[in-house]
């Protein structure tokens, strides 16, 4: 009986050495590994705020910069905040082709987006992308 035991118990630690490692990386992991298992964000758009923690990646235009970080337009006209998490040393001007990617976070108050965008769009006030700036790539020079 107690050798059944250790058997069973023996063969489950070798399945757990055997399963592959969570291929999501940690907020701190080199960015091109963070980068490589992004999901676009399009795809979890409008509504993800259960996928809150996972890395995405998120391609559009400057719609408007702020103080902590920038509102982003994408290609299906979702208009996303990115939280720059160590700040902007310069800051993309609107209009700016810009890749990001980053942690889906919740965004707890919602930056107010005062008047109207200048195009219509869907202003996505549940969650937000955390990146830091190395992450934030501008496509325009």
């Amino acid at each position: 009986m107690v050798a059944g035991a250790a058997a069973l118990l023996l063969s489950a630690g070798i399945v757990d050495l055997l399963r592959p490692a969570d291929p999501t990386p940690a907020a701190d992991a080199p960015a091109a590994a963070r980068s490589a298992a992004a999901v676009e964000l399009h795809r979890l758009l409008p509504d993800a705020s259960d996928d809150v923690g996972k890395t995405a990646r998120l391609d559009g235009t400057v719609a408007r910069v702020d103080g902590r970080g920038l509102w982003v337009r994408d290609f299906r006209d979702y208009l996303v905040y990115v939280i720059v998490a160590d700040g902007l040393e310069a800051l993309p001007s609107v209009g700016a082709a810009v890749t990001v990617v980053g942690i889906l976070e919740r965004l707890v108050p919602a930056p107010a987006w005062t008047g109207t965008p200048a195009r219509s769009g869907l202003i996505v006030r549940d969650v937000a992308l955390r990146a830091r700036s190395a992450e934030l790539q501008l496509l325009d020079p």
